[in-house]
């Protein structure tokens, strides 16, 4: 019964509020509406009463949390980080904005930047969120994949990987994985048909550090071993990439380098990513990147929109156009390397999140490539690959 009686106070409260909307508020009228939402749950009202509150001149630390928990609650992780940034301008030790600045940079991929907020939390505050700041073993990850080709000249490649995350400090992460790829295929020249058969083992490591709560810097190395046909080719990768993160906007640049004995590519990439308010978590990222390949040189395009289906399910969209061979992406991890290379490639993923610490993902895809013995001819594939990620 005193529930009941309580919601019909606040509910009486806020049409007080709207009325005097027009006339006269009080910083009262907000704090005992808002506080009166906050403690009933009830995220819609307190978000509408909060915002005519700011709308009027009343802007303080309690209120941009209490309006910032309710867009976290409802799955609103943008708007969220919006409401606890400012809270953050009034008070940068409070330790339940930090918490949830954590959280919601966590929740939309930003997992640099809340190692910041993670760095500022007290140690009564990570045990209160059962938060371990320091892990040999923070995540591992499982993928496996083949392609399905259009020409009988190639093989249906196979490719796996695993990898394992750690957590060295909160502003520094160490991300190591081993990967291998495998296909057969033959190469039809003039006056001959040479069969061949390619093996390549992977080993690459991913420093991350968050510099400042919006600035954050990854380098990594790359190793290949490429067993082409009894052939064997060594291929070093050299990575770094800095990044900063605007409102809602992320703005990254790097640059790569890739050496063997067979020649030098340089690589200089611009992507920026854009982030919707709302429960869908609507995302658009897009990059160009200039290749500098035996003294020619040459543009790649790409580009990527991700939204929440759900709370258990999201989808990807990429697409990536431009002559990749031994191209990179994701921070270095991903190397285009395979005997004939990729022109265009696209594709779409879908993420089923199990529950908080299992993560499963499907991606399917298709590229064009071209005939490494002959470039005026092409073939497609189509890609399949499965993926999960345990959380510790």
């Amino acid at each position: 019964m005193f529930k009941n009686t309580r919601n019909i106070l606040i509910v009486l409260l806020f049409f007080n509020l709207q009325a005097m909307g027009q006339t006269e508020l009080n910083f009262q009228d907000i704090d005992s509406v808002t506080y009166g939402y906050y403690m009933a749950g009830d995220w819609k009202n307190l978000i509408e009463a909060g915002n005519i509150g700011l709308n009027n001149g009343f802007d303080y630390k309690f209120l941009r949390e209490r309006i910032g928990y309710a867009y976290f609650i409802t799955g609103d992780y943008v708007s969220s980080l919006r409401y606890f940034g400012k809270a953050y301008e009034f008070d940068s030790h409070d330790q339940f904005t930090l918490s949830y600045l954590y959280f919601s940079n966590l929740n939309v991929g930003r997992k640099e930047t809340a190692g910041y907020y993670l760095s500022r939390m007290s140690p009564e505050q990570r045990e209160l969120y059962s938060i371990d700041p320091s892990r040999a073993f923070e995540s591992i990850d499982i993928e496996l994949g083949t392609e399905i080709t259009s020409t009988d000249q190639r093989s249906n490649p196979l490719y796996y990987r695993f990898g394992i995350r750690s957590a060295i400090l909160p502003r520094v992460s160490l991300y190591q994985s081993l990967s291998g790829y495998n296909q057969s295929g033959i190469i039809e020249y003039p006056s001959l048909d040479y069969d061949f058969r390619i093996k390549q083992i992977e080993y690459y490591g991913l420093i991350s550090i968050s510099l400042l709560s919006h600035i954050n810097l990854k380098t990594a190395y790359h190793f290949l071993h490429s067993d082409f046909s009894s052939s064997i080719t060594y291929s070093h990768l050299g990575y770094a990439g800095i990044s900063a993160s605007i409102g809602s906007s992320d703005i990254g640049v790097d640059l790569s380098l890739i050496d063997n004995s067979q020649y030098v590519t340089k690589q200089a990439g611009l992507k920026a990513t854009y982030r919707l308010p709302g429960r869908r978590n609507i995302n658009f990222t897009g990059g160009v990147t200039l290749m500098n390949q035996q003294d020619s040189s040459m543009l790649i395009y790409s580009g990527r929109a991700g939204i929440s289906v759900s709370r258990k399910v999201a989808l990807s969209a990429d697409f990536t156009y431009g002559y990749q061979n031994y191209y990179n992406d994701f921070d270095g991890m991903y190397v285009y390397n395979s005997i004939d290379p990729t022109t265009f490639r696209t594709g779409i993923t879908a993420y089923y999140f199990l529950n908080n610490n299992i993560t499963m993902w499907f991606n399917t895809g298709y590229e064009t490539k071209e005939y490494f013995e002959n470039r005026n001819y092409s073939y497609y594939q189509i890609s399949l690959l499965g993926g999960l990620q345990w959380r510790f």
